[in-house]
């Protein structure tokens, strides 16, 4: 299941997000792994059996099929491993392969090589077809158990059946290990058997990091002894140094004033990794800061605008642009002598310093937080394939969402970016996700402790808050469609402050609730993708904490909503869920061995906040329509081409506005990313 660039996710054989980028990049995960029990761009939905673990799989034969046969009937139960998934060979077919094999060969020379890890005969006659089965149907089969450790009598008669030879006049389950696939298996599989020489030029060297010190990443070749600790891990400790250059032109008129700038970021990663689990990420973002009013400053020019223009130098390398600085690994691959044979369950997973906390898709929190972790994974209670409890504690750099209660956002430029680092705001978290057989749920709450705003008078708190999500996400029926259902919720504990401090700011913590829902779809015989996002808020939700490039909780909604993290350029439509409904519709487009794509969406949003003075400050409604266009050039470069037009419906309370009336808005940008 891979990562979309809107609209959840959709299965894919090979596990490679193109959807967000044209262009493919390897490099580590700059999250932790170890919080969320996955890479945040692609997963694996469980449905193996786990160390210690059962499946049970039910059988039919009809009293037809049996028709004329006389007996014993025999069942065969076998467990195979195999080298790779017999569909991956397909889908890397482009690339050739050695040894002057073709698609279809080298498919048929996968099956033929399954091995068997168990297998067990069982007779069905004796005693009755029904009973006998019930009884002699092997148990469960598990990772712990031997061969042949399976419930009933062993296979009995005048000799051992035989796969694919009937046992009196019909076998149950007929099938050969050994006989590989016939011309008839493939029929209209689309298995090539025309040799295809293996295509080196079509597969490049991985392009260099700026530094790597130790074995390569995702390298080949030998694998060192390395030095083994004192609680028994053994560490081959390796360092790569990457990141990516971000450079683009942005201008925006929001029917008042129009804003043009060149905007420059920087993030620049480091990854000591110690073993495939244990490692420390160090991140940084010295062409950018965040001021005392909470807005990010870009490196670069502004043109025109609100505020004062010229060049702009935001270039450090104080503490203040350190955006990771942590550990993870797992408790039990630090210490394995402590468990040999992994039977007490130390596999709790560690993480600890500055790192991005996402769950919920950026809904519940997303923002850079100084926080502590430990994870417990592959757990199973009855009826699921895996569960996944974190519980976090965050005690610095915590953002508070705490933009102005109502109001529309285009009418205070400076208020925009209005996420705040608060003094002595803690964190606490628990988070869980479950997999069953065709959803993964989540459900997931927050307690934060307020802090000290500078903006609240008088040096008042900020209320508690308590944050909740719970979300389902599966691909029903068929599962040509992936669907995906959250729900939100932010509840103010204790005392309230203003509703506005001396710089517009509202209560970080505000009632409200919001509803989210994704659904998704290739349309047959392409790789185009469409989706289409609605939500609902009632009240003023917020999230409970945000990083101050995040606008608002809506930027999951669609490119409209969203700002690109670079300037100070924002999305068509507000990112704010208080009392409004909306949602967005667009298709994604790829061309050119999927390194170009063009992405068309439509949005809209409407206020369900009363209007009913005409002294009030109403929200207007909005609608907008939009463009990307991206465009890989050569191995590490991508063209980011965005462009929108949005109209807002100014509502009949506002002093001055008559019904119906509202103003016209454009944008667009042009962005060069370097990747190294």
């Amino acid at each position: 299941l891979v990562r979309m660039v809107r609209g959840g996710e959709r299965e894919q054989v090979l596990a490679v997000p193109y959807s967000p980028s044209p262009l493919v990049f390897a490099r580590p995960a700059t999250n932790s792994t170890i919080l969320t029990g996955r890479p945040p761009n692609a997963r694996k939905h469980r449905r193996t059996i786990s160390p210690g673990g059962s499946k049970w799989a039910s059988y039919a034969v009809s009293r037809e099929e049996l028709a004329g046969a006389t007996g014993p009937y025999y069942a065969t139960v076998r467990i195979k491993a195999g080298m790779v998934p017999v569909n991956l060979v397909h889908e890397i077919a482009d690339v050739g392969f050695d040894y002057g094999m073709t698609e279809k060969e080298v498919a048929e020379a996968v099956v033929a090589g399954h091995i068997v890890v168990r297998e067990r005969t069982v007779n069905l006659s004796a005693g009755g077809v029904e009973a006998e089965a019930r009884r002699a149907m092997p148990r469960p089969a598990s990772a712990t158990e031997d061969a042949g450790c399976y419930g009933g009598d062993s296979a009995s008669g005048p000799e051992e059946p035989r796969e694919g030879v009937a046992q009196g006049d019909h076998a149950v389950t007929p099938d050969d290990e050994h006989a590989g696939p016939t011309d008839d298996d493939h029929a209209g599989s689309g298995l090539s058997d025309v040799y295809v020489p293996l295509q080196l030029d079509a597969v490049p060297d991985r392009p260099k990091p700026l530094l790597e010190l130790g074995p390569p990443f995702l390298g080949t070749g030998e694998i060192g002894s390395g030095f083994t600790l004192p609680g028994g891990a053994v560490w081959r400790p390796s360092f790569i140094l990457f990141g990516a250059l971000r450079s683009g032109v942005n201008t925006f008129d929001d029917g008042t004033v129009r804003h043009s700038e060149w905007a420059n970021r920087v993030d620049l990663f480091g990854n000591l990794a110690f073993t495939g689990t244990e490692r420390i990420v160090l991140g940084l973002r010295p062409a950018d800061q965040t001021d005392t009013a909470g807005r990010r400053r870009f490196s670069g020019y502004a043109a025109e605008g609100g505020g004062p223009g010229g060049f702009s130098q935001q270039f450090s390398l104080d503490w203040d642009t350190v955006t990771h600085l942590f550990f993870e690994g797992d408790f039990g691959e630090l210490f394995p002598n402590l468990d040999p044979d992994d039977r007490h369950g130390l596999d709790l997973g560690l993480s600890v310093g500055r790192q991005p906390i996402t769950f919920q898709d950026g809904l519940l929190v997303n923002d850079f937080i100084d926080a502590v972790g430990i994870t417990r994974n592959s757990l199973r209670p009855g009826g699921t394939a895996n569960l996944r409890f974190t519980g976090l504690y965050g005690w610095n750099q915590i953002n508070r969402h705490a933009l102005p209660v109502r109001g529309d956002v285009a009418d205070a430029p400076e208020r925009r970016f209005g996420n705040r680092e608060a003094d002595r705001t803690r964190l606490v978290g628990a988070f869980t996700e479950i997999d069953w057989r065709s959803t993964t749920a989540a459900f997931d709450a927050i307690y934060v402790r307020g802090g000290a705003l500078d903006d609240l008078p008088g040096g008042l708190r900020a209320r508690d808050g308590l944050y909740a999500g719970v979300s389902f996400v599966g691909r029903p029926g068929s599962g040509a469609f992936n669907a995906a259902l959250r729900l939100l919720t932010s509840v103010p504990i204790g005392q309230g402050v203003p509703g506005t401090g001396p710089a517009g700011l509202g209560d970080p913590a505000r009632r409200g609730a919001l509803v989210f829902s994704e659904l998704s779809w290739t349309p047959h015989h392409t790789d185009n993708y469409v989706y289409a996002n609605a939500f609902h808020a009632h009240g003023d939700y917020r999230a409970a904490a945000l990083d101050p490039t995040i606008p608002g909780p809506l930027a999951r909604a669609g490119i409209l909503f969203a700002g690109p993290g670079l300037g100070s350029a924002r999305g068509a439509l507000s990112p704010l869920a208080g009392d409004v409904a909306g949602g967005a519709v667009g298709h994604q487009i790829f061309s050119a061995d999927k390194r170009r794509q063009l992405l068309l969406e439509g949005a809209a949003r409407y206020s369900t906040a009363a209007c009913t003075s005409a002294l009030a400050v109403c929200e207007s409604d909005a609608i907008a329509g939009g463009a990307r266009f991206q465009l890989a050039v050569g191995r590490r470069n991508v063209f980011v081409f965005d462009a929108f037009a949005a109209r807002d419906f100014l509502r009949s309370g506002r002093v001055g506005a008559a019904a119906g009336s509202g103003r016209l808005g454009f944008g667009g940008r042009a962005e060069m990313q370097m990747r190294f």
